[in-house]
C-alpha cells in the first residue's frame, strides 16, 4: 500500500518493520512517557500510529482514561485493532486519519503523542498547528523524531553509508526532512507551545 508522504513501505511489511523499531525504542519511549507523567485518567491522541505499539503503552498508563490512535494506513490500523483486542486493551480506539487535516476528534486531549511522524511530512508546522488545536488546557505534546546525520559506523562500511545516502535523498525528494530533530524546539515555539524540553537518544547496535 502506498501512503502519501511516507517513503517507507506500509501494509503488513511495514507493520513488521515497525515491530522491530518498537522493540529497539521501547526502553527510551517508556522512560519518556514516564518522565512526562501520563495520568491514569488522561485522554490521549497517538498520531501516525502504524502498528499501535506506543498507543498500547499509552493505554496501559492511562488505564482509567482513553487513547485514540490514528494513521493513514488501513492495513496497519486493522492489525493494530486486532492486536489491541488480543491484549485486552478496552480503552483504545484506532481510526483512519490524516494529521494534515484540521479535524481529528471532537474533544480535547490531555496528551498528544507523535513518534517518527514529523520527519515524513512536507509541512510539519501545519500538522503541529492542527494537532495543537486538540490539546486541552495544560495538555502536553510528546514527540520523538530523528536526525539522520547522527549515524555512525565502525569499522567503515561503504554499504552502510550508501544506505544513509539513499534514505536521506529519498526523504528529501518527497520534500520532507530526515534531519528534523534539531528543528523541533523551533517548530514547537512557532506552534505556540511553551515549557519545551529536549532529550537526545542515540541508539547503538553491534
Amino acid at each position: 500500500m502506498t501512503i502519501p508522504h511516507y517513503v517507507i513501505r506500509g501494509g503488513m511489511e511495514g507493520r513488521e518493520r515497525l515491530r522491530v523499531i518498537a522493540r529497539v525504542m521501547a526502553p527510551t519511549t517508556s522512560a519518556l512517557l514516564t518522565r512526562v507523567g501520563v495520568e491514569p485518567t488522561a485522554r490521549c491522541l497517538d498520531v501516525g500510529r502504524g502498528g499501535g505499539d506506543v498507543t498500547l503503552e499509552l493505554a496501559r498508563l492511562a488505564s482509567e482514561g482513553s487513547v485514540v490512535g490514528i494513521d493513514l494506513d488501513e492495513t496497519k490500523i486493522g492489525l493494530a485493532r486486532e492486536e489491541a483486542a488480543a491484549a485486552g486493551a478496552g480503552n483504545v480506539d484506532f481510526r483512519i486519519g490524516d494529521v494534515m487535516e484540521p479535524s481529528v476528534d471532537g474533544h480535547p486531549f490531555d496528551v498528544v503523542c507523535a513518534r517518527f511522524l514529523l520527519t515524513h511530512l512536507p509541512d510539519p508546522g501545519k500538522a503541529l498547528a492542527n494537532l495543537c488545536g486538540h490539546l486541552a488546557p495544560g495538555g502536553v505534546f510528546i514527540a520523538e523524531d530523528i536526525d539522520f546525520t547522527g549515524h555512525f559506523c565502525e569499522p567503515h562500511s561503504a554499504a552502510f553509508w550508501r544506505y544513509v545516502e539513499l534514505y536521506t535523498a529519498s526523504v528529501q525528494g518527497r520534500g520532507c526532512d530526515p534531519n528534523i530533530g534539531p528543528r523541533l524546539p523551533g517548530l514547537w515555539r512557532a506552534a505556540g507551545l511553551g515549557g519545551i524540553g529536549v532529550t537526545v537518544v542515540q541508539p547503538a547496535g553491534i
